[in-house]
């Protein structure tokens, strides 16, 4: 997609540079330098992806999102809730975590590539041989 690339790839991560936060993340509910909530499952999609996309971390304990404020956390929590999706909220940070083992179904609900999902499963079953090694 435009204004969005991949950079810092290594073995176990990988990072999203967004050249044009205000324009690529418009489309999911960012407006402003804040995220504008609207109603019903589109709107709760495009404001779980935007939020990912936005502050995402894919690591060996699951997917973590950063957000900017306890607020955020608890609605980004409230709003995977109603699409079915575990997560717990950690305040201390603020942050959200998806389990490792829901990451997976949850980046499918999102509508991330098959590809993409094959590739973490794939990276996660390299890092649990490692480990045993």
């Amino acid at each position: 997609r435009h204004g969005v690339e991949l950079v810092d790839v290594d073995g176990s991560s990988g990072t999203v540079l967004i050249n044009r936060p205000h324009m690529v993340l418009g489309r999911y509910g960012y407006r402003a330098g804040r995220w504008a909530f609207g109603q019903g499952a589109a709107a709760t999609l495009g404001i779980t992806r935007g939020a990912i996309a936005a502050a995402g971390t894919l690591s060996g304990k699951g997917l973590r999102v950063q957000c900017p404020s306890a607020g955020f956390m608890l609605m980004l929590t409230a709003l995977l809730r109603r699409m079915e999706i575990a997560s717990t909220p950690q305040a201390q940070e603020p942050r959200v975590i998806v389990g490792d083992a829901s990451v997976p179904e949850t980046l499918a609900r999102l509508g991330v590539s098959a590809e993409a999902i094959a590739l973490y499963r794939s990276q996660r079953a390299a890092d649990s041989k490692g480990a045993q090694s």
